[in-house]
């Protein structure tokens, strides 16, 4: 704004929209689900689904269930051709399959439900973050105090990512062995779980109030465009 002749004195940095409580709603209760503990991949792309179920595969202490909610559902049939060769035992939701003892993968792929999802997930991986995708917003599984891992690609979330590891409110991993090393120790140490969730929830509400912050500034800067409430 300042290269296109922007007043210096009227640029403010207000911070970011997307900390922003825009709705009191709470989050959908998620029908005919499943009492295990579960992680839960969200917004995940292509070649993602493989990399995590390998890595259910091979790590033989992973005994939680693995909940995968792929970005763009309508790949569902892809994602499971692709993890057939596995011989993982995978439910789908879309399907109507039933979550037993021996799932290791249910693969939630519908619309509308992934904070649902979120509500009860031990910890959320955020998608988007193995391949040079760029990340998802994480933002939603920080305001319900969620343990959040992502992975090394972030770019479009980079000064998220920067205060959430700044305030030990996120890890940030860089490979999928350092991701099952991480869920691991997380499983393990509840307090370190609880602990990461607790501060991305505070971050959240500090920042809250963000909305009200912008509309403060516009008022401040542009009566004329702001009519008296009567």
């Amino acid at each position: 704004f300042e290269q296109l002749g922007g007043d210096i004195n009227r640029l403010f940095t207000t911070g970011n929209l997307k900390f922003s409580q825009v709705s009191n709603s709470q989050p959908a209760i998620i029908e005919n689900f499943t009492q295990r503990k579960y992680i839960l991949a969200a917004s995940t792309h292509n070649d993602e689904e493989l990399q995590l179920a390998l890595l259910w595969k091979k790590t033989e202490a992973l005994d939680t269930l693995l909940v995968i909610a792929p970005r763009h559902p309508e790949r569902s049939n892809d994602i499971i051709k692709k993890l057939m060769p596995l011989q993982l035992n995978i439910t789908v939701r879309s399907k109507g399959d039933n979550i037993t003892k021996d799932t290791d993968i249910y693969l939630a792929d519908t619309l509308g439900e992934l904070t649902g999802f979120m509500q009860n997930a031990e910890m959320i991986f955020m998608g988007g973050s193995l391949i040079p995708h760029g990340g998802q917003n994480f933002l939603e599984a920080a305001r319900l105090a969620k343990a959040i891992i992502v992975g090394p690609h972030m770019h479009n979330f980079q000064n998220e990512v920067a205060l959430f590891k700044q305030h030990h409110a996120c890890i940030q991993i860089q490979n999928t062995t350092e991701l099952g090393d991480a869920i691991q120790s997380l499983l393990i140490d509840n307090n370190a779980q609880s602990s990461l969730g607790s501060n991305a929830k505070q971050l959240m509400d500090k920042q809250a109030e963000v909305a009200e912050a912008y509309l403060k500034n516009l008022q401040q800067h542009y009566p004329q465009f702001f009519k008296p409430m009567i």
